[in-house]
Formats: structure tokens, sequence, C-alpha cells
């Protein structure tokens, strides 16, 4: 157990592996002072890291959590009894974890569900094992939910392409909110929301009923519609530009490695909470529906073997293809692609 309401610093961990420089292995966030100004704790902030075999990752996020600088904060990790060097890397650090487990598990949202009933935070957030907290970001929440006591908070991100052994490929240009996030925003996706940048207020977790455990890749995006979607609660969104997470893509990350299942959960998704949606506001609904599952299923044309063929037989059964503009792009790049190969 780690030491209560004390911020942690580069003295309090153990050393960082051999060569590893910069944030979080040799830099730490600044330290805030035991108590507020006031006298009164620091609204306590709940960090649950879900784990399946990412130790080659799970050290660089164990420590930017730990290395927040912030007294009140409560971290747990829930390990799905990985089969490589996850758990040692875990009791490297584990005086300094209010709780971890390494038992067998139904899956991501299971493991965040379970993390977050062992949480006793006013803040929430997971931080999947193989993303990372920026520097000082915790401390920029305490300073938001002070001045607003928001249900959600939604800060920028720095996006990170990484290759083999989680080696540097490139930086991307951060990903910043809108300055007004609805959950038709959502729906059209013409916002998005990156998760690890996205902190509630746990109630309001709790209320929404946690994440659905038969979603396996957009648990998070189900979860802010509904709880946008609440008519009977709604809810206090702040959007901040401060950058609170870095984000790592790469080949093996399940979205990476299966949009098709990302798509299809996305609208399965959509489909089950169309009784959630005003009445008045049904038909912009189908209308948004219609025109995802075409570009789902544009998409998978373009994975097959003759993708040409496959777009003939879609716009077969279903002409309104035509009126889409993501169609014709497709069955432009298909041409390109089949007069390509015969050269």
């Amino acid at each position: 157990m780690k030491f209560a309401n004390t911020a942690l610093t580069l003295k309090d961990l153990p050393a960082p592996p051999e060569g590893k420089t910069g944030w979080p292995w040799t830099e730490q966030s600044e330290l805030l002072p035991d108590k507020m100004p006031d006298g009164s704790e620091w609204p306590k902030i709940s960090i649950v890291t879900p784990n399946y075999n990412y130790g080659h990752f799970i050290e660089e996020t164990i420590r930017s959590i730990l290395l927040q600088g912030y007294p009140n904060l409560e971290y747990i990790v829930i390990d799905g009894v990985s089969t490589d060097n996850s758990v040692e890397i875990i009791k490297k650090y584990e005086k300094y974890l209010a709780y971890w487990v390494s038992e067998k598990d139904s899956g991501q949202s299971n493991a965040i569900n379970r993390g977050i009933q062992k949480s006793t935070g006013t803040i929430f957030n997971w931080i999947n094992s193989d993303d990372c907290l920026s520097k000082n970001s915790l401390i920029s929440v305490s300073r938001v939910y002070n001045q607003s006591k928001f249900d959600i908070l939604i800060g920028g991100c720095k996006i990170l392409e990484i290759g083999a052994n989680n080696t540097f490929i490139k930086l991307h240009e951060d990903r910043l909110p809108s300055n007004t996030i609805n959950y038709w925003n959502l729906i059209e996706r013409s916002s998005y929301i990156d998760q690890p940048s996205v902190f509630i207020n746990c109630d309001v977790f709790k209320h929404n009923g946690y994440l659905k455990e038969n979603l396996h890749y957009v648990m998070d995006y189900d979860l802010y519609i509904r709880i946008l979607l609440n008519h009977n609660s709604p809810v206090k969104v702040i959007t901040n530009d401060d950058i609170l997470s870095i984000v790592k893509c790469h080949s093996d990350a399940k979205t990476s490695k299966s949009w098709n299942s990302v798509e299809i959960e996305m609208l399965k998704i959509l489909e089950a909470i169309s009784f959630l949606i005003p009445k008045h506001e049904i038909k912009r609904l189908k209308i948004t529906l219609n025109k995802l599952r075409i570009q789902t299923e544009v998409r998978n044309s373009l994975q097959a073997k003759h993708p040409v063929i496959y777009l003939l037989l879609l716009l077969i059964r279903n002409p309104l293809v035509l009126l889409s503009r993501f169609y014709w792009g497709a069955v432009k790049l298909g041409i390109i692609n089949f007069f390509s190969s015969v050269v």
C-alpha cells in the first residue's frame, strides 16, 4: 500500500530500466502539497489500469500515474493472468498501489468494472496498459474540478506512433476536443473523444451502469453516449485543451488489428440506444445508421480479393449507395487498384 495522501517522487520509485530517460522515467510532475490551501483534502482521483500481456508497455504506464505529484491518488491494476513479465513488473510497484490482482476475467470491460468496484474516489478514469498520463495531468484535472465540479472532463491527447519493441516512429499533432460535446457529435462522429483524456465523476459512471461487458472495442463510445442521452439526469461536460494523456498507436492494439469489428460494434451500439433518442430525432438517427452501414460495407468490400465485384454486389443489394460520396471514392480506388495489378 502506498504512502497515504502523499505525492510520490522519483526517489520513492524503483530506478528505471537502463537507457530509459525523460517522462516518466527520469522526470516527474510538480508536487502538490498534501492538503489544499484551505486545509481540506484534494479530490480523490481513482485510476484503473486493465492489463493482459502488455509487459513491454505497462511499466511506463504505471510510472506515468504514480509520478503525477498528486497526494490523493488511488491507483488500481487489474491483470488478466498475463503469461509474460507483466506480474513481475506490477509486483515491483505493488507497495504504491491501492489494490492489484492477477486473475482470470472475461475481457477488458470486465476488468475495468471490477477496478471501479474497488474504487473510492470522486473522479475516475481508466488508463490502458499501453497508454500513459501526461506530466501534471492530475494537477490539471483537480484544478478544473475545484473550479467547476464537472461530471465529465474531456482534455487533449498526444498521439504517439510506435513500432516494434516500443520504438518511436512519429509524433502526431495533438488532438484537442471540440468546444462542445453532445450525443449527436458522437453518433455522427463529428467529434472524437480520446478515452484516456476523459475523467468522469465516479457517481455518474456507476449510475449509468458501468461498461457493457459484451463490448470489446468501443465500450467507452457506448458509455459516453448513454451518459449524454440520460435526459433524467443531465451531466455537466467540461472540455479543456490541456494535454492529459499519451495514446500509443501500434500494430498490436485491438482497434488497429480489428477495425471491421470496431465498426460493427459501433453500429450495434447505435441500434441498441435508439429507444433513448427523442421521437423527433429518430429520422436523423435512421439516416445516420444507413450512412454508417454503407461505409462499413464499403470498407469490407475494399478488403476483399476482388473489391470491384463486391462493390457492384453492394450496389445491387442497396441502390442507395449511389448517393454516397464514400461509395464512389471506393469505386474509384478499386478500379485504380485493379488496373495497377493488371499492369
